[in-house]
C-alpha cells in the first residue's frame, strides 16, 4: 500500500556513538543529534501513514574504530587477520555484524525512535550508500533486524520485518519518486558492482571481503588518523580548506599521513588491476554477471507498479546504471595521478607567460643602454621617455591579458553545456537527475551523498532534490551566515514535494533556503588564480 507521505533523509553517518560505560563519544562520530531525529520522527508519526526512506550512509562502518575483545572475537567469529590496530577492521561479514552492534549500542535513542515510528503505523526503507556498503552482507541486515526486535515485546517483534525493508540500490514509485544515494555518479565513490560488491578472493582466515571505492581507502588511511586529533576533519567544506589548515598546523603529521596514503592507494590500484587478471579473472567475471542479474531483479521488484512489465524497466534501469562514473580504481594509478596533477600543471604552463613579464625590465635596461648610444634626435628622446614611463611593460601586460581572455573565452564557449569530470559533483548530478526524471517519467528525483542540500528544476514536470546531511558541516568563509546543522529532508505528501529543514528549537519543519549556483570557472582558470595568489603569499 502506497503511503500518503514520503520522508527522505540521507547521510547521517552514525558510528559507535557514545560509550554506554564511560559516557564519552567516539572521536570518529559525526552524528550527535539522536534526540533531534527522534523529535523529527515523532512529529510525523501520528499524522497519517508515512514512509521514511533513509537514502544511504545511515552508517559509517569504516569509522567504527572499536576493536573486539578476545571474547568478542570468539562470539562474532572475527579473525585476527580482520583487525588492523592502526586503521580499523576489514570489511568482512563478521566485522560488519560487530560494528552494527557497536553503532546500536552507541545510539540507543535513535534506534528506539525508529521502532516507535514503525509501531505508530509507519514504514522504513533503508538504501545503502558508499559508507555503509557493508549492508550488502545478509548477516549485517539480519543483525539490525534482531537488535530492533529486541526493543519490542515478544508478541510485537514481527512488526519490524513487516515495516522495515532494505533495498540494495534505489527506491522507485512510478510517476512520482526515484530515490538513489548518488555515489555512483562520482568517480572516487563509484563501485564497479554496487549491487554485488564482493571481492573474488577469500583471504586466509577472513573469508570474503568487500571491494571498496577510493573514498573508502581515504577514510581508512587518512581521515581515521586525523579525526582523533581533530574531530572536525571531515566536517569542513570544501575539504581542500581543511587540508590547507591541517598542513599549516601539523606539517609533519600531514606529510607522514600523505605518504602512508599514497602507499596504500597504490596498493589498492595494484589489487584492483589483479582482480580481472589471472586466476581471479573468472571469479570476478561471475561477480559482474551476478551484479547484472541483480539490476534486473530490482527492475522486476518495481515493475508490478508500472503496469508495463519488467522488460522495459530492466532496459531503463540498465541505462541508469550505465551513467555511473568509471570507478577511479579501474583507471590505473598513473592515470589517476595524472588526473589529479593535470590541473596544477596546466595552470603552471599558463603562468609561464606571466613569469616572462618579469624579464621585461632587464630587456628594457638593455634597450635603454643601446638607445643612449644613438645620436641625439626626437626619436631617441621619445623612446627613452616611453621606457622611463614603463610603457613596454604595460603594453606587454595588456596584450597578454587580451590573449588570455580570448583563449580562455574560446575554451569556455566550447565547453559550455558540457559536463566534464572535473565539474563540481553537486552540479554534475543535476544532469543525471534530469536524465532519470525524463527516462522514468517521475516527478521527483532525489539523491544524497554530496552533503549539500539542493533544489533544481529538471523540466516543467520534474524536480531534483538533494537531501543534504544531518552531519555538522563547517565552512570557515560561510559560518557567519550558514547554520552548521542542516537537518534537511525531502517531504513528498499527496504528490507534492518540498525540501525542508527540521528546526530543533521549534520542533517543527521549515523551508530550506537554497541559493542558486552556476558552474565555477574551468579548473585551469581557477588554478591560474591560485598560483598567482600564491606567488604573492595570498591564500
Amino acid at each position: 500500500m502506497t503511503p500518503r507521505r514520503f520522508l527522505v533523509v540521507s547521510d547521517l553517518h552514525l558510528t559507535s556513538g557514545r560509550d554506554p560505560r564511560s559516557g564519552v563519544w567516539s572521536p570518529t562520530e559525526d552524528f550527535f543529534w539522536d534526540d533531534d531525529f527522534r523529535d523529527f520522527l515523532a512529529h510525523y508519526s501520528n499524522s497519517g501513514s508515512s514512509r521514511l526512506i533513509i537514502n544511504g550512509d545511515l552508517f559509517d562502518f569504516l569509522k567504527v574504530l572499536v576493536f573486539p575483545t578476545p571474547e568478542e572475537m570468539h562470539i562474532y567469529r572475527i579473525s585476527e587477520r580482520d583487525i588492523n590496530r592502526t586503521y580499523g577492521l576489514r570489511c568482512s561479514e563478521a566485522t560488519g555484524v560487530f560494528q552494527v552492534d557497536k553503532i546500536v549500542d552507541g545510539h540507543p535513542v535513535f534506534f528506539r525512535a525508529l521502532v516507535d515510528f514503525m509501531t505508530a503505523g509507519n514504514s522504513i526503507v533503508i538504501l545503502k550508500g558508499n559508507h555503509d556498503i557493508q549492508l550488502f552482507w545478509d548477516a549485517v541486515r539480519e543483525r539490525l533486524y534482531a537488535r530492533l526486535e529486541d526493543l519490542l515485546p515478544k508478541k510485537r517483534k514481527q512488526l519490524v520485518r513487516e515495516r522495515l525493508s532494505f533495498l540494495p540500490w534505489c527506491y522507485f514509485e512510478p510517476g512520482l519518486l526515484y530515490v538513489e544515494h548518488g555515489n555512483q555518479y562520482e568517480y572516487t565513490t563509484s563501485f564497479r558492482n554496487f549491487l554485488n560488491p564482493e571481492l573474488p578472493i577469500d583471504y586466509p582466515g577472513t573469508g570474503k571481503q568487500i571491494e571498496l571505492d577510493l573514498s573508502g581507502f581515504l577514510v581508512r588511511y587518512v581521515l581515521n588518523r586525523l579525526k582523533p586529533i581533530d574531530p572536525l576533519s571531515d566536517s569542513i567544506r570544501p575539504q581542500s580548506e581543511y587540508f590547507q589548515m591541517f598542513w599549516s598546523k601539523h606539517p609533519f603529521l600531514f606529510l607522514t599521513t600523505i605518504g602512508t596514503t599514497l602507499r596504500y592507494i597504490l596498493k589498492a590500484f595494484a589489487k584492483a588491476r589483479e582482480l580481472t587478471a589471472g586466476s581471479t579473472g573468472a571469479a570476478y567475471a561471475r561477480i559482474v554477471r551476478e551484479n547484472s542479474v541483480l539490476i534486473d531483479d530490482e527492475a522486476r521488484r518495481f515493475s508490478s507498479k508500472t503496469g508495463n512489465g519488467a522488460t522495459e524497466l530492466e532496459k531503463q534501469f540498465r541505462l541508469i546504471d550505465a551513467r555511473k562514473a568509471d570507478p577511479v580504481l579501474t583507471s590505473g594509478a598513473w592515470r589517476f595521478l595524472w588526473m589529479e596533477a593535470k590541473t596544477p600543471l596546466a595552470a603552471m604552463l599558463a603562468i609561464l607567460p606571466l613569469y616572462a613579464l618579469s624579464f621585461i625590465p632587464y630587456f628594457n635596461g638593455l634597450a635603454s643602454d643601446a638607445i643612449r648610444t644613438w645620436p641625439s634626435s626626437i626619436w631617441k628622446s621619445a623612446l627613452l621617455g616611453l621606457i622611463a614611463l614603463k610603457v613596454p611593460q604595460l603594453a606587454a601586460v595588456a596584450l597578454l591579458g587580451i590573449l588570455m581572455i580570448v583563449v580562455y573565452g574560446r575554451i569556455r564557449r566550447k565547453r559550455r553545456g558540457q559536463l566534464k569530470g572535473t565539474l563540481d559533483v553537486t552540479l554534475k548530478v543535476r544532469d543525471d537527475a534530469r536524465f532519470i526524471a525524463h527516462l522514468l517519467g517521475v516527478k521527483y528525483v532525489t539523491f544524497g551523498h554530496t552533503h549539500y542540500a539542493d533544489v533544481y528544476r529538471c523540466s516543467d514536470r520534474s524536480w531534483y532534490f538533494n537531501t543534504g546531511t544531518w552531519m555538522t558541516i563547517f565552512s570557515p568563509e560561510e559560518q557567519i551566515y550558514r547554520d552548521a546543522h542542516q537537518f534537511t529532508f525531502l517531504k513528498v505528501e499527496d504528490g507534492d514535494g518540498e525540501l525542508l529543514r527540521w528546526n530543533s528549537d521549534r520542533k517543527a519543519p521549515q523551508p530550506v533556503c537554497v541559493v542558486d549556483t552556476e558552474p565555477a570557472p574551468t579548473a585551469v582558470e581557477d588554478g591560474i588564480f591560485k598560483v598567482l595568489l600564491g606567488m604573492f603569499g595570498i591564500r
